[in-house]
């Protein structure tokens, strides 16, 4: 067996294919990366979800272009009534000068009256005095009618008339009359001043009671305006009403519907495609993949010879340089 020269016809592998192939050359797997990509991720609706889907949608658009965004341009609020505004007109008036009231109106004078001390002076208090006249006529009467009288009699039968006696009797029991009369006249006094003093301390009700009564009136006439608003709102109310029900009628159909579909759990279909790296072969795969096509081409052309064992044959220098040459060809 022939052998490339150098030691006892042995064939001997050259240094530079041990670095090919072995650990000091640029063997082993290379990554590079590729050129950037366009990173799409697309989600979509179950697809037999989508006719109902974009069914909705069609409906809202329709709905939407039905609805009209004029606002409404009626009355918000319902005017005061007439009633209610000649019940103001008079709580005006009677806030000006409550005494002129009709209803309630003495009442009111009777409690400033009696809160400014009126009654309790006998000579501003109106009924005191002709009061007093009339517990006093009597005993003046009874000191005309009977009690003179009689003294002139008893001094008539006694011979003493026209006497000292008959004078000092009679100025005694004058004396006692009229100290009668200033008993009960300062009695009368006294009570009416008591009797006057708790009516002082009760003129505030007395006042309070009224000015209700005064008030009476506008506020009968208040209250039956009121209702008369609260009618006429509850009119105005009814409109709106109507009108917001005009807005919402193209949705109507829309809402449960889209409820409906909204509510189920429908799976999504997701599309993901990135950027990565592609694995390249190394300088020592290429020459390797290189060299075995290079050999399976020797194995064709000159037969199944091994040409590292008998190179002196044809074919084994052939299937040799072939196999050479194709180790030559991976490293382009």
């Amino acid at each position: 067996m022939r052998g490339i020269p150098g030691s006892a016809g042995q064939f001997e592998r050259p240094a530079a294919l041990g670095s090919m192939f072995g650990g000091g050359g640029s063997g082993g797997v290379q990554y590079v990366q590729t050129p950037p990509q366009t990173t799409t991720s697309k989600t979509e609706p179950w697809e037999a979800a989508q006719p109902y889907l974009k069914d909705i949608m069609q409906q809202a658009q329709t709905a939407s272009g039905a609805t009209s965004t004029t606002p409404y341009q009626g009355p918000l609020q319902a005017d005061p009534t007439a009633a209610q505004q000649q019940a103001n007109t008079w709580k005006q008036q009677y806030a000006q000068n409550p005494m002129l009231s009709g209803l309630g109106g003495q009442e009111m004078q009777l409690a400033s009256d009696t809160l400014s001390g009126k009654y309790l002076d006998p000579s501003t208090n109106p009924t005191l005095v002709p009061g007093l006249m009339a517990t006093v006529a009597p005993i003046e009467r009874n000191f005309a009618e009977n009690i003179m009288p009689q003294l002139t009699s008893d001094a008539w039968n006694q011979g003493a008339y026209g006497g000292a006696r008959q004078g000092i009797r009679e100025a005694q029991v004058s004396r006692d009359t009229g100290q009668v009369i200033s008993d009960t006249v300062a009695k009368a006094v006294m009570d009416n001043y008591q009797r006057e003093r708790s009516l002082q301390q009760l003129a505030p009700q007395m006042a309070q009671a009224g000015a209700q009564m005064g008030m009476a009136p506008s506020e009968i006439m208040s209250a039956a305006g009121a209702q008369q608003q609260q009618w006429n709102q509850a009119d105005i109310n009814e409109a709106i009403a109507q009108y917001q029900n005009t807005l919402q009628a193209p949705w109507q159909a829309v809402s449960p519907y889209a409820s409906i579909i909204g509510g189920l759990q429908m799976p999504t279909a997701t599309t993901t495609t990135g950027q990565g790296f592609q694995a390249m072969p190394g300088t020592a795969q290429n020459i390797m993949g290189g060299a075995m096509g290079g050999l399976a081409l020797g194995n064709a052309l000159f037969g199944g010879a091994n040409p590292l064992v008998n190179l002196g044959s044809y074919g084994g220098w052939g299937q040799a340089g072939s196999t050479i040459l194709g180790a030559l060809m991976g490293l382009i």
